[in-house]
């Protein structure tokens, strides 16, 4: 069972005010691709957890010169300020996590808090700090069964995508045949205006033809006219 799919389905796509944390049976988080075995399961969503607004994380795999300055420090908050001492609460506020930084200080001093399990969590892949992590904080162990059932089971990871895929690629056919179709209906409009030139230059052609052998006819009369007179001068 995809409960990717299923919590998407629940929440939509509405603004992200509130983290979903998953789904709980008897009160326990299981893993994103359930399965599902013999009896009766009661899957329910796991509370909301409320989203501070105004907190921008920016994660940094390579931090620049400037972070390397503080070698011990691997996370940064930075805020709006005034420049006339007038303190107001401004949502706006940032904070900058150089993750290469934070790699260096926990192999030598290990994991000291939550903040840094998570750290660890996003950017490490290291055998014997994963087990440090799930020892000392098991709630980890959870979302790493999870990420392990996705990279085995990459058919149901694709699953999570193959509606929204087909959407697009129904849009983009739709595209397309709209483009072609625009295209054909062109060229059918040069082409008839194409004809409509030849059909008028062939009633033009017609026209001068018409004119011509009447011009022609005028002359033969002419010189008909003109040979009777001089038979008569005779």
């Amino acid at each position: 069972m995809n409960l990717f799919r299923l919590q998407y389905d629940c929440l939509g796509e509405k603004k992200l005010t509130q983290l979903f944390p998953g789904w709980e049976e008897n009160g326990k988080l299981v893993p994103g691709f359930y399965a599902a075995i013999t009896g009766r399961h009661i899957l329910e969503p796991a509370d909301m957890v409320p989203l501070a607004s105004g907190y921008p994380i920016v994660l940094i795999d390579k931090s620049s010169g400037d972070f390397h300055d503080f070698q011990e420090v691997y996370k940064h908050n930075f805020q709006q300020q005034s420049d006339t001492g007038l303190k107001m609460n401004l949502l706006q506020k940032y904070v900058f996590i150089p993750l290469d930084l934070f790699r260096s200080n926990v192999q030598n001093k290990g994991i000291k808090n939550k903040m840094d399990a998570w750290f660890a969590f996003l950017s490490m892949d290291d055998p014997d700090m994963i087990i440090q992590l799930i020892t000392e904080y098991p709630e980890f162990k959870v979302m790493y069964q999870q990420a392990y059932e996705i990279c085995r089971n990459v058919e149901a990871l694709m699953g999570i995508f193959s509606e929204e895929l087909r959407i697009m690629d129904r849009n983009t056919v739709k595209y397309m045949v709209d483009q072609m179709q625009e295209e054909i209906d062109s060229q059918k409009q040069k082409l008839e205006q194409k004809d409509n030139q030849l059909n008028n230059q062939k009633r033009q052609l017609k026209q001068k033809d018409i004119l011509l052998s009447s011009k022609i006819q005028k002359i033969e009369s002419l010189e008909q006219e003109l040979r009777r007179l001089k038979e008569n001068c005779k």
